[in-house]
């Protein structure tokens, strides 16, 4: 297990980097404000990885070899990073896809980079709207996802977001099996000076 203990002034830059050091399975062991070097109160957090035991090497049996050059995949789903790939793990519609598809190389044969021919089309071809501006007061939002999808960090930027616009922010957890997972919200909450609750089930709502 890899332990890594970092500070940073907001639990968003912290996330970041634990996701980046460690990956998106990481798990907050402990957060607590402290007193950063220039003085100014920060956050430290402890967050920890379990590291795979390494596979064993297969026998290297005349069988093995005839299977491995036979049946050998060309490349596992997950690791397709292909654009249409990526775009669809998203959500991005297959008509969209397509249009960015068959788009995108012309503009790189202009020479614009990859990363630019995307964001000029997607700039065209679609419209965002600010997601805290989505939510209306009054209505109950629920994220749902697996482990490490980032729904702790959006949670937090649309309490901030929604706080900044002068609307009142309460967040409920049902999180109560992930070692640490409740720690972050429950600190964006006592920063926006409002609160977060754990629940254990759904009668615990009536309280909360």
């Amino acid at each position: 297990m890899r332990i890594r203990t970092l500070t940073a002034p907001t639990m968003a830059d912290a996330l970041t980097i634990i996701r980046q050091e460690l990956g998106p399975e990481a798990l907050i062991l402990s957060t607590r404000k402290v007193t950063g070097a220039d003085g100014k109160p920060t956050l430290e957090i402890t967050a920890a990885m379990n590291e795979p035991e390494p596979a064993s090497k297969p026998a290297d049996s005349p069988t093995h070899k005839q299977l491995t050059s036979s049946h050998s995949p060309q490349r596992l789903h997950a690791d397709d990073t292909s654009l249409p790939s990526i775009l669809r793990h998203h959500g991005v519609s297959e008509a969209l896809i397509t249009k960015l598809s068959a788009a995108l190389p012309g503009l790189q044969s202009a020479g614009f980079a990859a990363s630019e021919a995307l964001e000029m089309l997607i700039s065209k071809m679609a419209t965002f709207v600010p997601a805290a501006d989505a939510l209306k007061q009054g209505q109950a939002h629920l994220f749902i996802g697996p482990p490490g999808s980032g729904k702790t960090t959006l949670v937090s930027k649309l309490a901030v977001q929604a706080k900044q616009n002068g609307r009142k922010v309460g967040i409920l957890s049902l999180d109560d099996q992930k070692l640490g997972g409740f720690e972050p919200l429950a600190i964006t909450a006592e920063n926006l000076g409002d609160t977060a609750h754990l629940l254990t089930g759904p009668a615990a709502l009536k309280t909360a």
